[in-house]
């Protein structure tokens, strides 16, 4: 907009160092943002994002997307657990350090040449189970839970049996029959045996250990089992994970270990699954 030469002077400071080029952007940085026209020069007024007021909204507006960014993914993230059901979980276990491998292969892989064990040998995830052939939640584990985390993990973890016979005395059928799993397991003809027919037959022989060996025939060099088995020779081995399970604290059983950390024994499988899937993904 074309302005006379008074209607300048009116707005200038007064100035003397000023030449007229920088008097006439002067008075243009008071004008709205029109351009303004003098002598055939135009001016324009200093744009709002250049100024520090103008900045700062800027920076601010940035701030505000990259936390309204995070808010959406963890609310996606958040709707997400719901709907999988496992809110729950991340709570329980929010200060759990999965990463951490607290070393219980002091009390597991020094016993692997005499307790049952499935898996990967040298897997940086193990499980240790303290159980009780006497117990029905172990009876239940084994049934339920057992082949579920035989299929999705053979080839990933490290799992271990130890027995910790809590439902009877020293003298009582949960040893008993602690030393007998532990006398046929180590007269196998085939190691692997133990999970594909004995463990399992165990826990529904506990009444009735006498027919264990008529069923169980073809899997064992029975005469060197029945000796085993007349001599107690696991008892004391038996005794010491017992010992071992009380040093540790365990009370009852199921109890477990994952990487030296304890679990809850009455886990349902999908809590198996995201315990284990954590250390896994924490171990690699």
């Amino acid at each position: 907009m074309p302005i006379d030469r008074e209607e300048l002077e009116k707005h200038l400071l007064a100035d003397e160092d000023l030449d007229e080029e920088a008097r006439l952007k002067q008075y243009a940085a008071a004008l709205p943002d029109e351009p303004m026209v003098v002598s055939n020069l135009k001016y324009k007024k200093r744009r709002w994002f250049t100024k520090w007021w103008g900045v700062l909204i800027i920076i601010l507006f940035f701030f505000l997307v990259i936390f309204a960014s995070m808010f959406f993914y963890y609310y996606k993230d958040f709707i997400k657990k719901i709907e999988a059901g496992t809110i729950h979980l991340d709570v329980a276990y929010m200060n759990y350090d999965f990463a951490t491998r607290y070393d219980l292969l002091a009390i597991s892989r020094d016993v692997m040449a005499d307790d049952p064990w499935w898996g990967h040998e040298n897997a940086k995830v193990v499980i240790v189970e303290f159980g009780d052939y006497s117990c029905s939640f172990c009876k239940d584990f084994n049934n339920k839970i057992m082949p579920q985390l035989m299929d999705k993990y053979y080839n990933d973890i490290l799992f271990i049996y130890r027995d910790f016979p809590v439902m009877s005395g020293a003298e009582g059928a949960s040893v008993q029959i602690a030393n007998v799993a532990n006398c046929i397991y180590n007269h196998l003809n085939d190691p692997r045996d133990y999970w594909r027919a004995v463990h399992n037959y165990l826990f529904l022989m506990t009444d009735n250990l006498g027919s264990v060996h008529k069923d169980l025939d073809g899997y064992y060099d029975v005469v060197k089992a029945e000796k085993c088995i007349n001599d107690k020779m696991f008892y004391n081995e038996v005794l010491r994970d017992l010992n071992q399970g009380e040093e540790l604290g365990l009370r009852g059983t199921p109890s477990f270990f994952i990487n030296g950390h304890p679990v809850a024994g009455s886990m349902e499988i999908e809590e198996w699954f995201y315990v284990i899937d954590k250390f896994l993904a924490a171990n690699q």
